[in-house]
Order: structure tokens, then sequence, then C-alpha cells
């Protein structure tokens, strides 16, 4: 507990960082958390937060835990927050801040990537939300406060789920569902708003870099491939020079084209469940989002989190839900230009090759040992390969 907090938390029970209660003494030494330095995190601007929440809540004091510690290459830092209020109930928050203590911060350019996504929940989703007052967009956590330097959202522990083996074809309609909706709705933003948030952090020569050593990487794992060596060749020629393709799969054509998240995958969402069945989502982390064809994000979250049998078996299906909730969202806009279905499944045919470009590109994001690296690129070129892609 922060030395703040303990001072001003009344005797009696308060929450502990082990999840119990126990009593607190004004004169013991109280344990500082190792959240203590987080941006804000004092019972004043908790008490201006929650105040907006709910008028009864008086903040009594807080205990903090660390939800990510933010390796090198993680752009920020979640730390779960738990407030008391004087009456012994409690609420929970995530505090969400820039990972400026890592060596790579400036190199990566961490504090724009993160002003982006402040600028998603404290302008770009509200005015999303707005554009469908009776149709409520929940697919984003909620936010309660965005700076340059914190942002607090909804606790969404509730929402986890172990996927470790990949996404199943329940998990990723719900998700195409939702994605077609937050493209429909980015698509119809303001001008000003889609200026901004469609900016993107520009790579750094060292980003560059970083992705040139997975893509190098991931040819290693195809040169030793038994099963995946055969596309060796093809492989080594389309990563040999990943930089530009990259940029050109990511420059807007003549096609539609809307804000893409940018690094949709299984880590950037939570799911809510009834018993073991998937019934909503949230799309989580908007720090790479660009503007370009809204397929990259479909060949994004496939490519990178679910295994070649879900692709080989609902592709189809999985463009139907996507261009459903697309083309429905778009109507109860007033918005026209949507891709049709035939159409859109041409486009994810023609830029297949952009899922291997995801799955190299997200290692870093995944913070994955070794074997699953290879696993995911083996899967990957195999499924690519076997559709004479490669």
């Amino acid at each position: 507990m922060d030395v703040e907090s303990g001072r001003n938390m009344p005797s009696g029970l308060v929450r502990a960082l082990a999840s119990r209660w126990e009593v607190n003494d004004r004169d013991a030494d109280v344990q500082r958390p190792t959240a203590a330095s987080v941006p804000h995190m004092h019972n004043k601007f908790l008490q201006d937060v929650l105040s907006r929440m709910d008028g009864t809540f008086e903040v009594a004091g807080f205990t903090a835990e660390k939800v990510s510690e933010g390796g090198p290459y993680q752009t920020s830092i979640v730390t779960r927050v738990t407030v008391l209020n004087t009456d012994h109930s409690s609420v929970t928050l995530l505090f969400k801040t820039v990972n400026s203590a890592s060596p790579k911060a400036k190199a990566l350019k961490f504090k724009e990537m993160f002003k982006k996504e402040a600028f998603m929940y404290s302008t770009a989703i509200p005015a999303m939300m707005a554009l469908l007052p009776d149709d409520s967009l929940n697919i984003f956590a909620t936010s309660y406060h965005c700076s340059a330097d914190v942002v607090v959202l909804e606790d969404i522990r509730c929402h986890e789920g172990d996927h470790t083996e990949g996404l199943n074809a329940g998990h990723c309609r719900l998700v195409l569902a939702a994605l077609g909706r937050l493209h429909a709705a980015a698509h119809a933003l303001p001008g000003d708003v889609r200026d901004e948030v469609g900016k993107e952090v520009q790579r750094t020569a060292e980003a560059w870099d970083r992705l040139a050593e997975h893509a190098a990487a991931a040819v290693q794992v195809v040169r030793t491939s038994p099963r995946a060596s055969r596309y060796i060749r093809k492989v080594e020629a389309f990563l040999s020079d990943a930089k530009r393709q990259l940029q050109t799969f990511q420059t807007p054509g003549e096609e539609f084209w809307t804000l893409n998240h940018g690094e949709l995958w299984a880590g950037n969402l939570t799911f809510c469940y009834q018993g073991n069945e998937p019934t909503a989502v949230k799309l989580l982390n908007f720090q790479a989002c660009h503007y370009g064809s809204p397929v990259l994000d479909i060949i994004h979250l496939l490519y990178t989190s679910t295994r070649s049998e879900v692709r080989v078996a609902h592709m189809d299906d999985f463009a139907r839900t996507y261009h459903r909730a697309l083309t429905r969202t778009l109507r109860q806009l007033g918005v026209g230009g949507a891709p049709s279905l035939v159409d859109l499944r041409r486009e994810i045919d023609s830029k297949e090759r952009y899922g291997l470009l995801a799955a190299v590109a997200i290692s870093d994001a995944a913070d994955e040992d070794e074997s699953s690296f290879a696993r995911r690129i083996e899967d990957v070129v195999l499924d690519l390969g076997n559709q004479g892609v490669f």
C-alpha cells in the first residue's frame, strides 16, 4: 500500500495486495507497492475520477498491483488499483502508463504510441459511440481518464480466457463482428478526428531492424522445418525485404479503407463468457492504429491468433460474419461505399501473404519463447503453401 493511502485509510479493514482483508495500523511501517510511482496514483486524483462515476463515492485509500511488468519491447505497463470507499465497499481500476523505463522507449517511440492510444480513448472512441446512440458500440473498455502519461480504464479481468492454443471459430466470429462495427464507425468519423487518429507513428530504424531480425528467424524456422522447408525459396525471397513488403500492404489503395486496429491478436482482446461459450468481446490497445484496407486487420487476427485448421474450415464464414457487421453498421450510419462480399473475399485472398508478416511481427508483443514462435511460423507457412500462395 502507498504511504499516502495508509495515512488516509480509516482504522478497520483494508484491501491488501494478497487480496485479503487485514487490519490497518497507522503506526506500522507501510509496504510500498511497486506501482507507487504511477502518475496520478493518489487519493485526490482517484476521488476526482470516481466522483464522475459515482457522486457518493468517498475514497479512503487504495492498493496497487502490477498486471504487466512491461518488458523492453512493451509500450505500456498496466497496474490494477483497488480503491476503498469509506463504507468499506471497493472498486477496481486499471492504470495504463507508458513504459518510459524501457531502454527501447525512445528508439521505438513509446510516448508517441501511447499518445495515440490516449487520443483514441479520449476522442475517437467517444466520437464513434456518439454516431450510434441507439445501438451501443460496446466493444471497448470504458475509459475514465486519458492524458499523455496515463489512461484509466475499467477493470476487465473478469473477461480473461486461456487462448494459448489459439482462438476457436466462436471467438473469431465475435471478434470479426466487433471489427466490422469498428471499421464502419471509424469510416464515418468526422474529418478532423479521422485525420488525427489516422496519423501513423513512423517506425524508427531500430524498429525496422527488429522486424528484420524476426524475419530472419522465421526464415531459419522454415529452412530447418521438415514439413515447411519445401517453401524456403519463396519465403526467403518474400521476407528478405520485410520492410518494403509491409509498407506496400499498409499503403491505402483504391479499395474501401478505414481505421485499422493495427495489432489485432488474442493478446489485445478480452471476452465475456457464459459457461465455456464466449458471448462478447472488447478490443484493447490502440497504439498502432492506421488507415488502410480493412482486410489487414482480418488477416492479422487470423494468422496470429488461430490455427490453420480453423482458418481453412471457416474462412468463408469469417468473411461473411465481418461483412454482415460492416454493411449493417454502415447502413445505420447512412454511409455507403462498402465492398461486396465477393470483393472482400477476393481482397483477403490477394493480401494473404500479409499473414506471414503479421505472424513474424507479433513476436515482441506476444513475449513468447522460440518454440512458440517456430510453431506459429510453420503453421502459417504450411497454410499459405497449401493454398499456393508460396
